[in-house]
C-alpha cells in the first residue's frame, strides 16, 4: 500500500498529471451537477439555447432557457413549451401554446411562435403530447452565445486551445516551482585551509 501512496504522491508532483486529475474532478462535478438537473427537471434536456427570433421579445437569440417536464394534462394555452418538430424529430422547437385539445384522454397542442404572424398549424398541425419534453420555467440572456460559439469550428479551436494551456502552463508551473527551490538553496560553505588553522 505504501508504494501505491508513493507512487501516487511522485505522480501529483508532476505537473500535468495535476492538471488531468483537477480536469477529471471538474468533469465529473459538472457530470454530476448535469444529471441532478435531469432528474430535477425530469428531462434529459433540461438547458436550451435559443437559436431564432421566433418567439421575441419573450425569448432572444442567445437565451439560455431552463426546461421541466410537465404533466400535459396541466400545459395550458400561453404556456411556453418544447416540443419535438414533427418532421424532424432531432430538432427542438420552443414556442407559446394557444390552443389546448383533449382528445380520448390524449393532450394536443397548437403553438404560435410570438414574433410570428400565424400559428404552426399550417406547418405541422396539432403537436402531440409525447412530443413534448417540457414548458420553460426560466432564461439566463446571453449566456447561451457560449454555446453557440462553442458549436462553431472556430470556438471548437478556441476550446480545445484553453484546454492545452491550461496544461501546458501547469507542467512549466511546477518546472519553475523547481528550478527556483533550487536556486534558492544556499551553496556549502567553503573554509580555506588557512581559516581553519
Amino acid at each position: 500500500m505504501e508504494r501505491v501512496k508513493s507512487s501516487f504522491g511522485r505522480l501529483m508532483e508532476k505537473g500535468w498529471f495535476r492538471s488531468l486529475v483537477s480536469l477529471a474532478v471538474v468533469f465529473g462535478i459538472l457530470g454530476a451537477g448535469w444529471i441532478s438537473l435531469c432528474l430535477y427537471c425530469g428531462t434529459s434536456t433540461p438547458l436550451l439555447v435559443v437559436v431564432s427570433r421566433s418567439m421575441e421579445p419573450t425569448l432572444h437569440v442567445g437565451d439560455l432557457i431552463i426546461v421541466k417536464w410537465k404533466d400535459p394534462a396541466l400545459i395550458q394555452v400561453g404556456d411556453i413549451i418544447v416540443f419535438h418538430c414533427p418532421l424532424d424529430y432531432n430538432k427542438l422547437i420552443v414556442h407559446r401554446v394557444i390552443e389546448v385539445e383533449n382528445r380520448s384522454g390524449k393532450y394536443y397542442f397548437i403553438t404560435k411562435g410570438d414574433n410570428n404572424p400565424v400559428s404552426d398549424y399550417g406547418l405541422w398541425g396539432e403537436i402531440p403530447e409525447d412530443l413534448v419534453v417540457g414548458v420553460v420555467i426560466g432564461k439566463v440572456p446571453y449566456v447561451g452565445y457560449v454555446v453557440i460559439f462553442a458549436k462553431t469550428p472556430a470556438g471548437t479551436v478556441v476550446i480545445v486551445a484553453i484546454i492545452v494551456v491550461l496544461i501546458v502552463s501547469s507542467f512549466f508551473e511546477k518546472e519553475e516551482k523547481k528550478e527556483g527551490e533550487a536556486s534558492t538553496e544556499s551553496p556549502p560553505s567553503l573554509v580555506s585551509p588557512s581559516a581553519s588553522r
